[in-house]
């Protein structure tokens, strides 16, 4: 594959299946699978017994894992993730939208940033 990289993303809920799925899909297709661990962040623990205070630190934790995965992906190849840009906006709108308006228009920023690459 020549050119800009291209990147396959899962939506869904957790515990629906992307995993297996992007596994699956990676192994046919000779794609590169990337999935994402949420044991890496390390507020998550934090952000369920805070949710107020922790979120946007936790979420933007997310973000940065995912920037480091699109970084380090073969650009030669069709990634393919277990997760969704759209799926971490979505969320993130949730915890924040009203609580802090000024983190989320950040991590918008980000994400917005992140679609570009």
């Amino acid at each position: 594959m020549t050119g800009p990289m291209s990147r396959i993303e899962m939506a869904g809920g957790l515990g629906v299946g992307k995993t297996e799925l992007c596994r699956a899909l990676a192994e046919s297709f000779g794609y590169t699978s990337i999935l994402e661990d949420l044991r890496q962040n390390p507020l998550l623990e934090s952000f369920y017994q805070d949710m107020e205070s922790m979120a946007f630190p936790s979420q933007m934790v997310f973000v940065c894992s995912k920037f480091e995965n699109i970084l380090h992906a073969d650009p030669r190849k069709a990634n393919i993730v277990d997760y969704s840009v759209v799926n971490g906006r979505t969320y993130a709108t949730a915890l924040l939208r009203d609580k802090d308006p000024e983190a989320l228009r950040l991590i918008t920023e980000s994400y917005d940033y992140l679609e570009r690459q």
